[in-house]
């Protein structure tokens, strides 16, 4: 059987592609290209369970970026909360994330949330899952409707599977609709730290 590629599958796989190769950039330019130290004060939002989310150092380029880095801690609190539902509020209905594991891009809101919510049950087994989320020096530059954040990500588990530190050099997309910051594309590689 021969599949015809549709003028809208050539400008979703157009658009991947563009993704993919800016990710690559951003990766590139996050792994030679020191992260700014210290900018401004850092910032601790009490989280309504046991963990803990912080930001240290965040570079706001401009206002809008700064919009951007509290986007982010919002996503990052909902995360480490495990509330997908106010979670998936900040993504947007085209994200998407690569999956290391089976080399595949997942394309989409659902089956990012699906994709996201099973990692995050299958690491965060018993009580106390995050005790705290940090995300360290976020440089977030703003060009158009357009934001690439750059963060390193700090993480400790509880729980009673693989509890530790866990350290991720991370990049996030994000693309503004209707006045809102939306997260487009992220990438992250957590390894786990000696503490």
């Amino acid at each position: 059987m021969v599949k015809v590629m549709t003028s809208q599958n050539k400008t979703r796989f157009s658009r991947t592609m563009e993704l993919t190769a800016l990710i690559l950039i951003l990766v590139l330019i996050q792994a030679f290209i020191p992260m700014p130290t210290a900018f401004a004060e850092g910032t601790e939002e009490p989280a309504a369970d046991k963990s803990r989310v912080s930001c240290l150092s965040p570079h706001a380029a401009c206002e809008e970026s700064k919009m951007v880095i509290e986007t982010l801690m919002k996503v990052s609190k909902t995360y480490s909360q495990g509330d997908f539902e106010a979670f998936s509020k900040y993504l947007d209905d085209d994200v998407t994330v690569f999956d290391d594991t089976k080399k595949k891009l997942i394309v989409g809101k659902k089956a990012v949330l699906d994709y996201v919510e099973k990692i995050w049950k299958d690491s965060h087994v018993g009580p106390n899952p995050v005790i705290s989320y940090t995300i360290e020096h976020p440089y977030a530059k703003v060009n158009g409707d357009t934001a690439v954040v750059t963060f390193k990500a700090v993480k400790v588990i509880g729980g009673t599977k693989n509890p530790g530190k866990y350290e991720s050099k991370s990049t996030d997309i994000f693309v503004k609709k209707h006045g809102e910051w939306k997260k487009l594309h992220y990438v992250s590689h957590w390894k786990k730290v000696k503490s």
